[in-house]
């Protein structure tokens, strides 16, 4: 076997692994933040890259708040924002539902990018959308940076397809525990 298809297998066990890492964890923690701070480190760690994030869909339907990541510059986490328009990569992921790739910002055409993005040297993007439960708009989308010009491949994008379905899942368990917990407090607080 050729260095090319060793690699290759050895990075779909490694993407294997992190899906089922991950899934573990999303399974066992009832708490949101953990959940997608580790979900940000284990897909970089998964792909190479340097940095990762969860941008959450915020109630406008239009502005994406960064809820968790990992490698970034302080005063992103919880507090950048984006605009998600036509002409920007969150943009498309929301309105298309498919994943964005893009090799090199530097030399991208299609779409304008955020400050933020720029002030901390992206230079590669991978946007997949986090499904929202049945009948619920999505949560957001999980974007995957490197600091370095890169591919992401056929493989690569399935494995952030897949890892942001098994988040979408854990994300709505967490919203419906929550609802359970918010029903019975209300019901207590009734009876009394």
């Amino acid at each position: 076997m050729n260095a090319t298809g060793t690699n290759g297998l050895q990075d779909l066990l490694r993407q294997q692994t992190t899906l089922a890492r991950f899934g573990e964890l999303a399974l066992r923690s009832d708490d949101l933040d953990e959940i997608l701070t580790e979900a940000c480190r284990l897909a970089g760690q998964a792909l190479g890259t340097d940095l990762a994030k969860v941008v959450e869909l915020q109630p406008d339907g239009k502005t994406l708040r960064v809820r968790a990541g990992v490698g970034w510059k302080p005063g992103v986490i919880g507090k950048a924002t984006i605009t998600a328009e036509h002409d920007t990569s969150e943009g498309h992921a929301l309105r298309t539902g498919e994943p964005m790739i893009s090799p090199d910002i530097a030399k991208e055409t299609r779409f304008r990018y955020s400050q933020f993005l720029i002030d901390n040297d992206v230079r590669a993007v991978a946007n997949v959308l986090i499904i929202g439960g049945h009948g619920k708009p999505p949560f957001g989308i999980l974007q995957i940076d490197s600091h370095v010009p890169r591919q992401f491949t056929e493989s690569d994008t399935l494995f952030l397809r897949s890892y942001a379905n098994l988040l979408a899942g854990a994300v709505d368990r967490i919203r419906v525990i929550g609802e359970v917990r918010d029903g019975e407090a209300r019901l207590r607080t009734a009876l009394e």
